[in-house]
């Protein structure tokens, strides 16, 4: 039996919103002034927000589209088997003692992904259950930085919801570049594209609350931010 098959580790109704369903893109305009954004921020969307806080991200041979592209590249045999049932299951059921004793007592990897390049941790995101993403990242030390062939990054994944999922990218934002915020998928579209209209108050307040460490992380990577507000 063939594990990392899409249609068997993906459910039906997941794949129909990768290829149709997800359609709600914010279209916000970029020409507003760093004034109008603070006196309006209700009204303005996290990519406006993150755009006046990452200023590079306006330029493709920087943040956005070039940051962590796919590589085009099938994934190997080891990240296939890492990428197995056993995982998916435990992740899907948010079972951390499960993956923590696979992980101390047998050794397991999960570096891995299916064939469409969506890593354990695309998965993890997308089931939305902070312990299951902090096992992974802090304790089984996946990379944050994966991308699947679609171009979209975990992020993608966290924000693309029916909620605001806040708990969730507290948890991330500490273990990601802060341009991840502004990576773009193969359409041209960050995370925060897909963010739902009505949680725009939400998602901009958090990044608000979080600029000064977003900015601190930028200048460590040696890359100016802007303080807003």
């Amino acid at each position: 039996m063939d594990l990392t098959n899409r249609e068997l580790l993906q459910s039906p109704s997941r794949k129909r919103k990768r290829v149709g369903e997800r359609t709600e893109v914010s279209k916000k305009s970029s020409s507003l002034s760093e004034t109008e954004i603070v006196a309006t921020k209700k009204d303005v969307s996290p990519v406006e927000f993150l755009r006046l806080l990452i200023p590079s991200a306006e330029d493709p041979t920087q943040s956005g589209a070039s940051l962590f592209p796919f590589s085009g590249q099938a994934p190997s045999m080891e990240e296939l088997k890492n990428y197995d049932m056993e995982s998916v299951t435990a992740i899907r059921a948010m079972d951390v003692a499960h993956l923590r004793h696979l992980l101390t007592n047998q050794g397991k990897s999960f570096h891995g992904c299916n064939r469409n390049g969506e890593s354990l941790l695309h998965l993890a995101c997308r089931r939305s259950n902070v312990d299951t993403v902090n096992f992974l990242v802090h304790e089984a030390n996946v990379a944050t930085n994966a991308v699947d062939d679609l171009g979209r990054t975990i992020l993608h994944d966290a924000v693309w919801k029916s909620f605001a999922d806040v708990e969730l990218l507290k948890a991330l934002l500490p273990t990601i570049s802060p341009r991840l915020l502004l990576q773009k998928d193969q359409r041209g579209h960050t995370a925060f594209d897909y963010a739902r209209r009505q949680h725009w108050t939400v998602w901009t307040e958090f990044l608000e609350s979080h600029k000064d460490f977003i900015v601190r992380r930028l200048s460590m990577e040696g890359e100016p931010g802007t303080i807003v507000g």
